[in-house]
């Protein structure tokens, strides 16, 4: 019993229930079905990065540190939507890569080192990345917290890869995820030649692929009176190849000022430099794969992810399904680590794995 166990650090104590916890109150959900012990008992974690076809594959997300004074990590809304992330891509079997893909997690110099330890423990490649701005500062973000969301555009420093699917951490999954490189949209591409002054040929051959977005009330799949815009594709869900001369490309068009409108920032910067009637125009992956603005009818549909705040269910006025769903996928996250971050001794007692 609890109150037999030798005098352990808080912290155990606090483990120990808030696995009694997911216990208990995942038995009183309708929906989806309760969580088993069985579920959090994974193989040890490990880096990987395979071949898939003959490629080098990978998925990304960037975790930003956008406040002075972070909050605990254990309060800090983003960094545990990046984990539930990593842990969904990595361990779910619901959800994880069927190739074990890796997945790398961009962090810039305002992510505190406890944050990125326990992603690396948690399974994920840490990359820390200097931050992108402009020579002037001319930028007109529509939020503050976007100021330096430029910094996504390190992803095409990372020329081991031959093509990442980036999903921003706000993402959550509802079955395997590696089929988008499948996708038509999301394979090399020629460049178009143009005769537009200062256009030309800009790489010979890139990927960039993307979904349309849509409002809350749409039908699945959508269909085309659903979408906002048949032209601009959301940056929060895309599949690229990282090319250093499309990074410089990105970085002579940020030094460009008013070059593009900046309130979505790199999203904005992405679609201007992948413009349907430019040289390097963007591909189209269906909204089976990611919806953003998601209602229940979507998932009852079968998308493969939604982009969404796990902690804004109330807020967004979102079907109760999907806040049972998000909750679910922190519990198995919280429960899956508590099994692979401790040993249980011969005697029962518990100890922390050493790193």
């Amino acid at each position: 019993m609890l109150w037999q166990l030798p005098l352990r650090p808080a912290r155990i104590i606090g483990a120990i229930l808030l696995v009694l916890l997911i216990a208990s109150i995942g038995s009183f959900l309708p929906y989806p079905t309760k969580a088993t012990l069985s579920d959090f008992r994974f193989p040890a974690i490990h880096h990987s990065n395979p071949d898939y076809k003959g490629e080098k594959l990978a998925y990304a997300t960037y975790l930003a540190g956008t406040k002075e004074t972070p909050p605990p990590d254990d309060r800090d809304k983003f960094f545990v939507a990046t984990r539930m992330l990593v842990y969904q891509v990595l361990h779910d079997p619901v959800t994880k890569s069927p190739n074990n893909l890796p997945i790398i997690v961009l962090v810039d110099p305002k992510v505190t080192t406890s944050k990125r330890r326990r992603l690396e423990k948690d399974g994920a490649r840490v990359i820390p990345v200097e931050y992108l701005r402009p020579k002037t500062a001319w930028l007109k973000p529509r939020k503050d917290r976007w100021r330096d969301m430029m910094v996504k555009l390190r992803l095409w420093e990372l020329q081991e890869y031959d093509r990442i699917l980036f999903m921003d951490s706000d993402n959550m999954i509802k079955r395997p995820m590696d089929g988008v490189f499948d996708e038509p949209g999301a394979q090399w591409q020629k460049s178009i030649e143009s005769s537009k002054v200062g256009e030309g040929k800009i790489v010979p051959e890139y990927v960039m692929a993307g979904v349309l977005e849509v409002p809350r009330n749409h039908s699945y799949p959508p269909k085309k009176e659903d979408y906002y815009s048949l032209d601009l594709f959301n940056g929060g869900f895309f599949v690229c190849a990282p090319s250093q001369r499309l990074f410089r490309h990105y970085k002579e068009i940020l030094n460009k000022p008013e070059s593009f409108d900046s309130d979505l920032m790199e999203m904005a910067l992405l679609n201007h430099a992948h413009r349907k009637n430019g040289s390097m125009p963007w591909g189209l992956l269906p909204n089976t794969w990611s919806i953003r603005n998601p209602n229940w009818r979507d998932v009852e549909g079968g998308v493969a992810s939604v982009h969404e705040k796990w902690w804004k269910v109330q807020e967004f006025k979102l079907d109760w399904e999907i806040g049972n769903w998000f909750r679910e996928i922190s519990w198995k996250m919280h429960g899956f680590y508590f099994y692979t971050d401790w040993d249980r001794s011969s005697n029962g007692e518990l100890k922390e794995k050493s790193d």
